[in-house]
């Protein structure tokens, strides 16, 4: 398995799916990475849910639950849970290093038996530029 450290030893569709998520800023669902794949050979979603697995587990991309996609770790080999800001505006979601905030969290819901396995923090709003973006007519989308 790939660590964190070590993405040389990633796969041929792993680091094409990775690849693809570092080169978006907002997230990407399996069947977008899989579209946008296809024409380097990558033609199955069980192909793309298998990388995605891979790069989830060793830390490398990040699968925000909400929006059941997925986007690249903009900060590899930070261990454990992560906070990310997603603009509902525009799509883009920051990684935020809020290790502290998190071990916080965990500590307290650890007092009342719960042991947290994963956890991933997600904040919706609006990105700096969204909100000094002049508002758009409807329809312009």
């Amino acid at each position: 398995m790939p660590t964190m450290s070590d993405d040389s030893r990633l796969s041929r569709n792993e680091r094409q799916v990775l690849d693809r998520l570092t080169d978006e800023r907002r997230p990407l669902t399996a069947y977008e990475l899989l579209d946008a794949l296809r024409p380097q050979g990558v033609k199955a979603p069980p192909t793309v849910y298998r990388a995605l697995g891979r790069l989830v587990a060793a830390g490398l991309a990040h699968r925000i639950e909400s929006l059941n996609a997925y986007v690249a770790c903009r900060e590899p080999g930070h261990p454990g849970p992560v906070a990310l800001a997603i603009c509902r505006e525009c799509g883009r979601a920051s990684e935020l290093d809020e290790a502290a905030l998190i071990e916080d969290l965990g500590r307290k819901v650890g007092r009342t038996g719960f042991r947290v396995e994963t956890a991933t923090i997600e904040l919706r709003g609006l990105c700096q530029v969204c909100q000094t973006a002049p508002a758009q007519v409807v329809g312009e989308r």
